[in-house]
């Protein structure tokens, strides 16, 4: 093991971390009366003739944890649905899930990810806020970004009635632009394209990879 190795990389992931908030919102995008806000993300960035399908009163607001490993290489973490799920069964997504009433994007990916994956609420630390993501689903989604500290990540556990496993993506696979691919099929009767990306045996696509991309592209503006 090469000890100065690994503590000069552990402080540029530090840095990294560090600089990563500053490409981040540090106040919660919240949803607002009108049209769409001009920074926000969605399904309809590949698909422009979709968002007059968005109107604020028929959106349902969801937050997700992107929570990132602080270790000397950086990953994301990631959950396959569980196979039994009505909904996205099998699917790719970060912890997360609807807003309770009154409850901020903060406290509810917080929350879910403590549900869904045994990650403490305590345990995440807040960078900041990505662009709010719309799906044609009818949600909107507001990603939390966020650090975990190695000890938190050993008591990851999958919540078997939500998720049948958790993985960790090198950050540096979705920094690589070249990663990400696009794909379409038919929704209600259209044909929607979307993101793609491949990683070992795992496809990801939709919404999970459109946040990727946008995560992707603003730590590429550093």
């Amino acid at each position: 093991m090469n000890l100065v190795s690994d503590a000069k990389n552990m402080t540029q992931t530090t840095i990294l971390l560090d600089n990563i908030s500053s490409c981040l919102r540090a106040q919660e995008p919240l949803l607002q009366g009108g049209g769409l806000e001009d920074f926000s993300k969605g399904d309809f960035d590949l698909n422009p003739l979709a968002r007059s399908y968005f109107q604020k009163g028929n959106v349902r607001e969801a937050a997700v944890l992107i929570a990132i490993t602080k270790t000397v290489e950086p990953k994301i973490i990631l959950t396959r649905r569980a196979k039994s799920l009505n909904n996205h069964a099998g699917q790719i997504s970060f912890p997360g899930g609807k807003q309770d009433q009154g409850e901020t994007a903060l406290e509810a990916a917080f929350r879910e990810a403590e549900e869904e994956i045994n990650l403490p609420q305590k345990a995440p630390i807040f960078l900041g806020f990505l662009d709010p993501y719309y799906m044609m689903s009818g949600f909107r989604v507001v990603p939390v970004v966020s650090i975990v500290e190695p000890e938190d990540i050993k008591m990851l556990k999958p919540n078997e009635g939500e998720v049948d496993e958790i993985f960790q993506i090198p950050l540096s696979v979705i920094l690589d632009k070249d990663n990400f691919e696009m794909d379409s099929n038919l929704f209600k009767g259209i044909r929607r394209s979307y993101y793609t990306l491949d990683w070992n045996a795992y496809h990801i696509w939709g919404a999970t990879a459109g946040m990727l991309k946008n995560l992707s592209d603003k730590i590429g503006q550093l």
